[in-house]
């Protein structure tokens, strides 16, 4: 559903093709959605898997190809997060607007999150407390409320079994 393009015929006739800025989107690890321009990268956060991200980053690729220095909070760089942002949310409207379907990340992040994260937490904090990194076990149990406890995820299995037997699948 999403408008893509290949540049490979491009790079192997080394021109230049497509867009003066790059979209990507990813959903397995974490859920992000980022815009690579000029020489930034902007990243958007929806869940962070677990790590110790910020809701949206920004890195110059170029002095920083590492992306250890997030410049997103640095008042300087507030002009380059604007176009991001902007960057990013018309790429978005765009692709909604021509598939006429939902966005596929909320459908993610409706059915728990990163697949590796799903009912992983409270066994994660719990390992996070037992070796000495409690303040952030209570960082993530403050970020997920609702992930960190085991109920929630009795109830969510029960609900996606539910909802593979009214699809007619193997719930084994």
């Amino acid at each position: 559903m999403w408008d893509g393009e290949s540049i490979a015929p491009a790079l192997r006739a080394g021109e230049t093709s497509g867009r003066d800025h790059l979209v990507v989107t990813q959903g397995a690890w974490s859920c992000q959605r980022g815009v690579r321009f000029g020489r930034h990268l902007y990243l958007r956060t929806a869940h962070n898997g677990y790590h110790d991200w910020a809701d949206e980053m920004l890195f110059d690729v170029e002095a920083d190809p590492h992306e250890t220095v997030d410049l997103a909070t640095d008042p300087a760089h507030a002009a380059l997060v604007d176009e991001a942002r902007k960057l990013l949310d018309m790429w978005l409207a765009e692709q909604l607007g021509r598939s006429g379907r939902p966005d596929p990340m909320d459908d993610v992040l409706d059915e728990g999150g990163p697949f590796h994260t799903r009912g992983h937490l409270p066994r994660y904090l719990q390992r996070l407390r037992d070796t000495g990194r409690g303040a952030w076990a209570d960082t993530l149990a403050a970020q997920f409320p609702l992930e960190a406890t085991r109920e929630y995820w009795a109830d969510f299995r029960g609900a996606m079994k539910e909802f593979g037997r009214d699809l007619g699948l193997p719930t084994g």
